[in-house]
C-alpha cells in the first residue's frame, strides 16, 4: 500500500477523534472543544461537511467516536461526561441524540466501540477502571455493566473487539501498563479477564488493536514512541511479546516480515520498511 495525494479540509473544530462508516457513505468527526458530532462525505476533492450536531447537555468532550457494523448508528465516548452519546443516522443527518450514564457516575470515558454484530457496546473509563458494556436494541443502549480488571491493571485507555466479538482488550496506563484479554459470552457478559505487562521500557499504550484474523494484538505506546505486538493464539498471549524497537535491532528481517504476513487484511506491509530502533 502506498499514500498519495494528501489533501487537507478545515472543518473549523478541535477533532478529537475520527470514525468511517462500514457501508463507506459517510465518515463522523468528533470535536473535544465544542462537544459535538460532524457528518461528512467526501465526492471526489469536495468534502461536504453537515452542521455541528452537539451533545446533549452535561455530555462533554467527545474522545471517541464509533459507528454501527450496518451503519445506523454514531457513538462517542466522552471523556468529560463520564457517559456515552448514541444517536442514529436518518437519510444522511444525525438524529436525536441520547447520552447514557456509565455506571459509578465517574468521568473519564476514554473510548467506544460496538460489537462486530452491532448487539453490545463497549466503553472504557480511565477513571474507574473499568470496561461497561451495553446491550444495543433499536439504537437504544440497555444493561449498563460495568467489569473491574484484573488486579494491578488500572485506568483503561482503549477497548475493541476481536472479529467474532467473543473477546474484548484494552490497553492500560495505570499501576501496569498494558494489555488486558477479556472473553465475552454470546450475552455480553465479560469475564475470564487476564493482563498482560508490555515488554521493559515500553509504556503508557494508547490504543490496541486486534489484527483481522485475531492472530496478533498490537500497542500504541505514546512515551516510548514504539509499537507492541502480542501472538494471540485464541487470545491466550504467549510471552514474551515482541516490540518493534526489539524487532528491528534482535531479530532478522525475514522473521519480521513472517509476522507482518500473519495479518490477514487488506493492507499487508513489511515491517522492516517501518521499524526503526527507539532505544
Amino acid at each position: 500500500m502506498t499514500l498519495s495525494n494528501p489533501r487537507l479540509y478545515n472543518i473549523f473544530s478541535s477533532v478529537r477523534a475520527i470514525a468511517y462508516a462500514p457501508d463507506g457513505k459517510f465518515f463522523a468527526t468528533a470535536s473535544f472543544s465544542s462537544s459535538d458530532i460532524t457528518l461528512h462525505v467526501l465526492i471526489g476533492d469536495f468534502l461536504f461537511s453537515s452542521s455541528p450536531y452537539a451533545l446533549p447537555g452535561g455530555s462533554t468532550q467527545p474522545v471517541s467516536v464509533a459507528i454501527a457494523p450496518d451503519s445506523s448508528l454514531v457513538a462517542t465516548a466522552n471523556f468529560g461526561g463520564g457517559d456515552v452519546t448514541i444517536a442514529p443516522v436518518v437519510t444522511g443527518a444525525l438524529g436525536d441524540r441520547t447520552s447514557y450514564a456509565l455506571p459509578g457516575g465517574a468521568s473519564g470515558a476514554t473510548a467506544v466501540a460496538f460489537s462486530p454484530d452491532g448487539s453490545f457496546l463497549a466503553v472504557s473509563n480511565v477513571s474507574s477502571g473499568t470496561i461497561t458494556i451495553f446491550t444495543v436494541t433499536g439504537g437504544v443502549l440497555t444493561n449498563g455493566i460495568a467489569y473491574p480488571l484484573p488486579a494491578g491493571y488500572t485506568s483503561p485507555s482503549s477497548v475493541a473487539f476481536n472479529s467474532d466479538g467473543s473477546y474484548v482488550i484494552t490497553s492500560t496506563i495505570g499501576a501496569t501498563h498494558g494489555v488486558v484479554v477479556l472473553k465475552m459470552d454470546s450475552s455480553g457478559v465479560l469475564s475470564n479477564e487476564v493482563g498482560y505487562p508490555l515488554p521493559g521500557g515500553s509504556s503508557n499504550p494508547q490504543q490496541a488493536a486486534f489484527a483481522p484474523n485475531n492472530s496478533l494484538i498490537a500497542t500504541a505506546n505514546f512515551d516510548t514512541a514504539d509499537i507492541t505486538f502480542f501472538q494471540s493464539s485464541n487470545c491466550s498471549i504467549p510471552t514474551p511479546p515482541m516490540n518493534s524497537s526489539e524487532a528491528s535491532s534482535g531479530e532478522s528481517t525475514e522473521t519480521i516480515d513472517s509476522s507482518a504476513a500473519k495479518l490477514q487484511g487488506s493492507i499487508i506491509f513489511s515491517l522492516k520498511k517501518y521499524l526503526k530502533p527507539s532505544r
